[in-house]
């Protein structure tokens, strides 16, 4: 892994009315994510 560089991302995806899929946002940031897997986890 010389030389290269990895960004980790989440995608929420969601549910709408009609039966469909969105991406809610794009969390790149260490802190954001880690309370995402807190909640999942309790």
């Amino acid at each position: 892994m010389i030389g290269k560089i990895v960004y980790p991302f989440l995608l929420p995806i969601h549910n709408n009315e009609q039966g469909g899929i969105y991406v809610d946002t794009c969390l790149t940031n260490y802190n954001n994510a880690s309370i995402i897997f807190g909640f999942a986890r309790s």
